[in-house]
Order: structure tokens, then C-alpha cells, then sequence
């Protein structure tokens, strides 16, 4: 029972983190509000992208199952209504993490700047590495490409779930929820983790000393990023979260000296 305990409590110290990093933006509005630019700018074009998909999901789902069209009216719109259904959850997976991935690459600068920000609040560690401008874009760049190819597997995977009857819907979503949860757990610890050095093979392993406070941390930023509006805030939150995660896996201050 404590052993269940303890996993609860990491896994919402986790959470906290990403509610910790809205303290940010009472403290450094300025940086804040310019790392808000670059979700609204990608949340633009992927919410008119899914806008386009959802007004024409019926056509597209028609397109994609002529072997209905001889079927009896109440099964053939039955199966294409789930199949609307998944297309949808898998198509939110894709959203939410190349938003993320994009977001990032297209913001590295000023999202290296409020990681260091939060790092010299709490004590810069001995160690932080500082890449420089090209090398950071360059690492951003793989990152999301990385990421965008996960969201695709990720999104195939929910999808194939989504095919069992009866509960497949859920567990989809669930699925996607936890393995999207992960990724981006992965992912927005990039700067904070190559502050420190670390090679993504190290990133992960470091992750996974403390996997519920990785999860709660990573399974938040997903469900925060699945609404439009909040993702655009949410974004630079995340990234000083990220750097509390970080730091409280290195055992680094993580509150300022009284």
C-alpha cells in the first residue's frame, strides 16, 4: 500500500510541475507572453488543418470503406461512425504532439531562454552547456522530426486499438493518452537535459528513475495541449515545468533560497 502511495504522490508531483510553471508567468510576463508566439502561430495552422479534416471526415471516411456501400443501412453507418470516431482520436494524437514538436523547433531560442531563467532563479547547476544558435535549431529540428514520426506510430497504434469492439474507443484514447503522455515527457525535457550534457539515450534513462513523476509531468502537458487555447499558454509553462522536472531529477533546488 505505501509502495501505490508513493507512485500516486510522484505522479502528481509530476503534475505539479506544470502548474508550478504558470508561476512563470507572473514572474517573467515579458518572456512568457514571446514564448505564447510560436504555439499560436503552429496551433493556427494545425487547428485550421483539423477544422478542414472534421468538415470533410464523413467524405473522407465514405472514400476510405466502399466495401459498405452494399451493407444494411444500420451497420454500414455504424462502422463508419466509429471509424469517424477513431480517425478523430488517432488525428488528436497527431495534433497535440507535432504541435508540441513544431512549436518547440520554431521557438528554440526563447525556449532555451526561460529554461536558463528558471535555472538561475533556483541555481544554475555546475555543469549547464550552452549550444550555440545553430546546433540548438539543428538538435530542435531532429527532435521534432523524431517526434513527428512517434505521433504517427502513436496514432496508427490508437487507431488499431480503436478496432476492438465495444471498448476499443476508450482504451484508444487511453492509449494515446499515456503514450503521447511519454513522448512529450521526452520531449520538453530536451533543453534543460542537453543543459546538462545528457545524449537523448541519457535523457530517457534519466527519465525513467522516477517514471510516475515523468508520467504525471508528461500525461499533463498532453491534456493541457489537447485545447487549442490553453496549449498556447501552456507552452512556455511547460518548458520552465520541464526544467522543474529536471532539476528535481538531479536532485537540484527547487525553490529559491529563503
Amino acid at each position: 500500500m505505501a509502495t501505490q502511495m508513493k507512485t500516486v504522490r510522484e505522479f502528481f508531483t509530476g503534475v505539479g510541475f506544470v502548474f508550478r510553471g504558470f508561476r512563470f508567468w507572473a514572474q517573467h510576463p515579458g518572456l512568457a507572453a514571446i514564448g505564447a508566439i510560436p504555439p499560436l502561430i503552429v496551433g493556427a495552422v494545425i487547428m485550421t488543418l483539423m477544422i478542414l479534416l472534421i468538415a470533410n471526415v464523413g467524405t473522407f471516411v465514405a472514400w476510405a470503406t466502399p466495401f459498405a456501400d452494399g451493407w444494411d443501412t444500420l451497420w454500414r453507418d455504424l462502422m463508419r461512425f466509429t471509424a469517424a470516431a477513431l480517425l478523430a482520436v488517432g488525428t488528436g494524437v497527431l495534433f497535440v504532439l507535432t504541435f508540441s514538436a513544431v512549436s518547440l523547433a520554431v521557438g528554440t531560442p526563447v525556449y532555451d531562454r526561460i529554461s536558463k531563467a528558471v535555472d538561475e532563479e533556483l541555481g544554475a547547476p555546475e555543469q549547464r552547456r550552452q549550444l550555440g544558435f545553430w546546433a540548438s535549431v539543428g538538435k530542435s529540428l531532429t527532435d521534432a522530426l523524431i517526434l513527428v514520426l512517434v505521433a504517427v506510430l502513436v496514432a496508427l497504434l490508437v487507431f488499431a486499438v480503436g478496432l476492438i469492439p465495444g471498448i476499443g474507443s476508450f482504451f484508444g484514447f487511453l492509449l494515446g493518452v499515456i503514450l503521447g503522455g511519454r513522448a512529450l515527457a521526452v520531449d520538453m525535457t530536451g533543453t534543460p537535459m542537453d543543459a546538462r550534457g545528457l545524449t537523448l539515450g541519457e535523457r530517457r534513462a534519466r527519465l525513467r528513475t522516477n517514471w510516475p513523476r515523468t508520467m504525471g509531468f508528461g500525461i499533463a502537458c498532453y491534456l493541457l495541449f489537447m485545447i487549442p487555447l490553453v496549449a498556447v499558454f501552456a507552452m512556455p509553462a511547460a518548458t520552465a515545468g520541464a526544467t522543474l522536472l529536471t532539476r528535481s531529477l538531479f536532485d537540484e533546488r527547487l525553490d529559491r533560497a529563503g
